[in-house]
């Protein structure tokens, strides 16, 4: 056999991929897939919290404009939200004094998703924004069972640092009284 014939054979062998070859493929396709997962992930949490905040922002401006035409904040009984597990639910009217006085317009309060008509019930499971304020001081919030790390330091709520954030007019960050 010449050296043209040997190297020909050998060539003929060699026309597919070796198993070795296909798993170390697979496991970098697996590893490149994961990372990406989580990127999307993290990235999807902090559009969320970047929504919440600005509904948040939003609310607490309409608060502070209330403050200055009223000399106090709307008082709540207790904790109060659109749809909450912590209190009053009152639906899209929630904070009713910012609508009533005309500091805000309909529909600019946030709602969260488990609106009627969305298939979703109230349940404690998920994101919620609420409120709460003796006239003097009001504490505005979302509580969360999400993660707290795309959250500015500043806004995450003392009393609760694990699971919420948002706004307050108390220098200390404590509930108001009533609450």
């Amino acid at each position: 056999m010449t050296f043209k014939q040997k190297s020909k054979k050998i060539s003929q062998k060699r026309k597919g991929f070796t198993l070795i070859e296909l798993l170390i493929v697979v496991a970098i396709i697996g590893i490149l897939s994961s990372v990406i997962i989580i990127a999307l992930t993290d990235s999807r949490q902090r559009a969320k919290t970047s929504k919440t905040l600005a509904s948040l922002r939003d609310v607490h401006t309409a608060l502070e404009s209330y403050r200055a035409q009223f000399n106090g904040y709307p008082v709540s009984s207790g904790w109060q939200g659109y749809c909450s597990f912590w209190g009053a639910d009152l639906g899209d009217n929630w904070i009713p004094e910012l609508q009533s006085s005309n500091v805000i317009s309909t529909p600019v309060l946030p709602t969260d998703a488990r609106q009627p008509g969305n298939g979703a019930a109230c349940a404690n499971d998920q994101e919620q924004i609420i409120y709460c304020s003796n006239g003097a001081d009001y504490k505005l919030i979302s509580v969360t069972n999400s993660s707290m790390a795309t959250v500015p330091s500043n806004l995450i709520d003392p009393i609760r640092p694990a699971s919420a954030y948002g706004f307050w007019s108390s220098t200390s960050g404590n509930d108001p009284s009533g609450c």
